[in-house]
């Protein structure tokens, strides 16, 4: 349904952090963006932001999970983040 919406009023939606990102009740799932999506995302998505399921790099290495800059960034901007337990 949010995509219909999306097609028939796309500059009310996609912005360089327009007013409409942040009045919209869209959210942002960072979760597992490669870095530079992850960067272009929050230099153009003024709206609302979560990680789901998310861990450290310096807890669980690999790059689907978020550098320090990256968590920082998020919390900055207000982000929900979520993380999950690994075994090990």
């Amino acid at each position: 349904m949010l995509m219909a919406r999306a097609a028939r009023v796309p500059s009310q939606i996609v912005g360089v952090n327009s007013p409409a990102d942040r009045r919209s009740r869209l959210v942002l799932d960072t979760t597992h963006l490669a870095d530079d999506s992850f960067w272009d995302a929050l230099d153009h998505f003024g709206g609302r932001l979560i990680a789901s399921h998310n861990n450290s790099r310096a807890l669980v290495p690999g790059d689907r999970q978020f550098s320090d800059d990256q968590i920082r960034a998020l919390i900055q901007r207000g982000a929900v983040i979520g993380v999950y337990a690994t075994p090990g």
